[in-house]
């Protein structure tokens, strides 16, 4: 389930007094404003729910970083000073501020990786230099257990991973610089849904549903350094990743129940027939 998140890096004094400014930030400004859409980008796709959508932008739950456009490997962490979420129709935006690090100012090309809701990260195992963000995708700390009674909220969060490259970026005393393309996040997890229609007449329903096998160990990442590697403009047909990344001996053959998540009647018709709903879902690494 791939979602557009819009990165947008605000420029021009009108654009920067719309920024939360922070006392002592000085020099080259990075200013970032993370769009998660709550309406279906385009056709094919469905609208995720609240915490389908949810970024937990909080101080240790994320992660941003710059790489090298030729070698992928780190050039520095984007640190923010702030960081404040605002709820639109349908979007939700986070701004961030932060300033440029040193390391970054020389680069006009780079490429930002976007971490978020991990449920931990390695930085002692970062480097400069020298990790790249394929070792980001297969480290161990990169990892997340799916219990079986996985259900979404504040602390069972999907992980997010994106990648996008940008060229010819200057970076300019005081000011911000617009990087007006967007960074499309990638969930680490597939949203099954078995629906059960029925009538009045038969009220047939589910005592349960489950799935035999399932992997009980995934990877927050898919391997991409590119964007190219699973976002092709909304197509629905050729986005996502075109392989699995999958933990050597993580399967099990324990079975994944589904979640009843609503059983709903429709209105009656002339001969008061009803159509019944019945929804039930899990969540698969």
């Amino acid at each position: 389930m791939p979602v557009l998140i819009g990165l947008l890096v605000l420029t021009s004094c009108q654009k920067d007094e719309a920024l939360p400014m922070t006392s002592g930030l000085q020099g080259q400004r990075l200013g970032m404003v993370l769009r998660v859409p709550s309406n279906a980008p385009a056709e094919g796709y469905e609208e995720g729910d609240t915490y389908e959508n949810y970024l937990d932008m909080s101080a240790d739950r994320y992660r941003i970083y710059f790489f090298d456009k030729d070698d992928n490997t780190l050039i520095a962490r984007f640190e923010t000073a702030e960081v404040v979420p605002v709820k639109g129709k349908d979007f939700v935006d986070y701004t961030l501020l932060g300033k440029v690090p040193d390391e970054l100012v020389n680069h006009s090309d780079f490429k930002i990786v976007i971490l978020a809701n991990w449920p931990k990260y390695g930085d002692d195992e970062i480097e400069e230099g020298t990790t790249t963000i394929t070792d980001i995708c297969n480290a161990g700390w990169a990892q997340f257990n799916c219990p079986t009674d996985f259900s979404l909220g504040q602390d069972n969060l999907i992980p997010f991973y994106g990648v996008h490259t940008y060229k010819g970026v200057t970076f300019k005393p005081d000011v911000a610089t617009l990087l007006n393309e967007p960074i499309t996040l990638l969930r680490a997890m597939a949203k099954v849904e078995v629906i059960l229609e029925t009538d009045n007449y038969f009220n047939l329903a589910f005592d349960w549903v489950r799935m035999n096998r399932y992997n009980k160990t995934g990877y927050c990442a898919p391997v991409a350094d590119s964007e190219d590697d699973y976002d092709h403009n909304g197509v629905w047909t050729d986005d996502y990743a075109g392989s699995l990344h999958l933990v050597e001996g993580s399967g099990t053959g324990t079975d994944l129940p589904f979640l009843k998540v609503g059983r709903e009647e429709g209105a009656a018709n002339d001969t008061g027939d009803k159509t019944i709903t019945e929804k039930w879902i899990a969540y698969l690494n």
